[in-house]
């Protein structure tokens, strides 16, 4: 059962954003009201590093709350759906920009433009972005000009995952749904199956060495410096991808209704259903009607 904090996340807008109080309690739970506004695409808000990215009453992503501080600032630009990544986010395409966040504001930066049609969400680390298009895999450097085209035939909706030099995605050329990966490490590199055959294995996700996804019953972790895979087994409709975090998990678990569950013993539970985790060290963000809570966890669980 998930302590709710007797105070809410408070904070002030004035001018860049006033700081105040950066989280809540250890092992308290509380609302984050100026985020809470619903998002046209249910995979937001969530955490892009140590920002809370929300939505405007368009439903379009246009604001971050920093827990570090609790500064609130409005992005020069906004998106559907961007590609979220340590303090940075970015989405392909005219409409689309690179903006890096820090404590003195948003700042848009130059990237290359993407032309033509994206299958999904982009996927983003610190310095890389990885893009979906209907027959092909691109990843890139944010400054580069010249980019490889690696053959792919990518689902639509789910977004690809960076584990650098691993980029992963989910692929249907099968007429199923596999997770692909290309080592871009290597002068010509392969496409490699990481998990295929009979079922259904999507929401891939990576974070610096770790990638992992779900499968019909299962969430699979991979180290990729060492090749070494472990497996959890779950009871989940995984209408949520699991969230990663220096090789730690959160998911929805289903029981009696849905929780979440964390790899490390991190557990979320209550009344109704705690759903769409989103993870970044010490911080947890999900919704729970409709609402956006924040976890703080305790130093000594992680």
């Amino acid at each position: 059962m998930v302590r709710r904090s007797s105070f809410f996340f408070a904070f002030a807008i004035s001018g860049g954003g006033v700081p105040s109080v950066a989280s809540g309690a250890e092992g308290a739970a509380l609302p984050l009201y100026k985020v809470s506004e619903k998002c046209s695409d249910r995979r937001y808000p969530a955490l892009a590093g140590p920002w809370v990215v929300g939505c405007g009453s368009d439903g379009r992503v246009d604001r971050v709350l920093s827990l570090d501080s609790g500064r609130f600032f409005m992005l020069p630009l906004s998106f559907d759906a961007p590609a979220l990544g340590p303090s940075v986010l970015y989405s392909p395409g005219i409409s689309g920009g690179l903006i890096f966040l820090s404590e003195s504001g948003p700042q848009e930066a130059a990237v290359t433009m993407v032309h033509g049609e994206v299958a999904a969400p982009a996927g983003v680390d610190s310095s890389r972005v990885v893009v979906l298009s209907e027959a092909h895999v691109q990843a890139f450097l944010f400054e580069e000009t010249r980019r490889q085209l690696y053959e792919a035939h990518p689902a639509g909706w789910y977004p690809p995952a960076l584990a650098w030099p691993w980029v992963a995605w989910v692929d249907d050329a099968s007429g199923d749904e596999d997770i692909l990966a290309l080592d871009l490490s290597q002068s010509h590199p392969q496409v490699t199956v990481l998990a295929g055959g009979a079922g259904h294995q999507r929401h891939v996700v990576g974070h610096e060495h770790w990638l992992a996804w779900v499968e019909d019953t299962r969430i699979v972790l991979l180290d990729t410096r060492t090749n070494t895979q472990e497996e959890t087994l779950v009871t989940t409709g995984f209408s949520s991808g699991p969230t990663l975090y220096r090789g730690i998990l959160c998911w929805e678990e289903m029981r009696s209704d849905i929780d979440i569950q964390c790899s490390d013993g991190v557990s979320i539970a209550g009344a109704g259903h705690q759903r769409w985790p989103s993870r970044w060290g010490q911080w947890l963000i999900y919704r729970e009607d409709n609402r956006v809570m924040l976890y703080t966890i305790a130093e000594d669980v992680q």
